[in-house]
């Protein structure tokens, strides 16, 4: 970007002077002057509380967009083909994920489910992922209709698509791939994932 665009985004508000931020148009992260002063900065102590969670927090806006950028949506092979705006969806994105690990770790820490889990072929942990996946469940009239909905929802949601929600969150949760022995670097345990908590 160059400093007369930067300015012009600054002056719109879209680039807010204080704060850092990523741009998702130029794959950069801008700081600041003022964040790389005191509080937030100390050049005679490493700081990853302060500069180093500012960079680390717009850093995965970017991780998080370029993972959903890579989903293609939609039946069949449409023209033009559908890929999910992850720089759009990225916190809803987050929140997916996050709240999977949230609720997987409540379910595994409160109770055995014995009787449940006795009474069925799949394990516990199998049961939790197949029940978080079921609420996305669509069915539509016909290939036509599933796109155009698709492209509707692409301009005025900040969720991506059900399919592509049950599929980047459960790619990113290594519980879900030991829970069904998906081989490394498969689509649903792809080498990379981006996860919170150590569960």
């Amino acid at each position: 970007m160059d400093e007369y665009a930067f300015d012009q985004q600054m002056a719109a508000g879209s680039i807010n002077p204080g704060a850092a931020q990523y741009s998702y148009e130029t794959k950069k992260v801008f700081v600041p002057a003022a964040l790389l002063q005191l509080p937030h900065f100390h050049r005679d102590f490493a700081d990853f509380s302060g500069v180093g969670f500012i960079l680390a927090h717009e850093l995965g806006h970017a991780v998080y967009m370029s993972i959903y950028n890579s989903f293609e949506v939609g039946p069949g092979t449409g023209n033009p083909k559908l890929f999910v705006n992850g720089g759009k969806t990225s916190l809803e994105n987050v929140a997916d994920i996050i709240g999977l690990q949230i609720a997987f770790k409540a379910f595994m820490k409160n109770g055995d489910h014995k009787d449940f889990v006795s009474s069925n072929k799949f394990t516990k942990e199998q049961l939790f992922f197949i029940s978080f996946a079921q609420d996305w469940c669509e069915a539509y009239a016909s290939e036509e209709v599933e796109r155009e909905r698709l492209v509707r929802q692409m301009y005025v949601d900040y969720h991506a698509p059900s399919a592509t929600r049950v599929m980047g969150t459960l790619a990113n949760f290594e519980e879900f791939s030991k829970a069904f022995n998906c081989p490394v670097g498969s689509k649903y345990n792809p080498e990379k994932k981006c996860g919170f908590f150590d569960i």
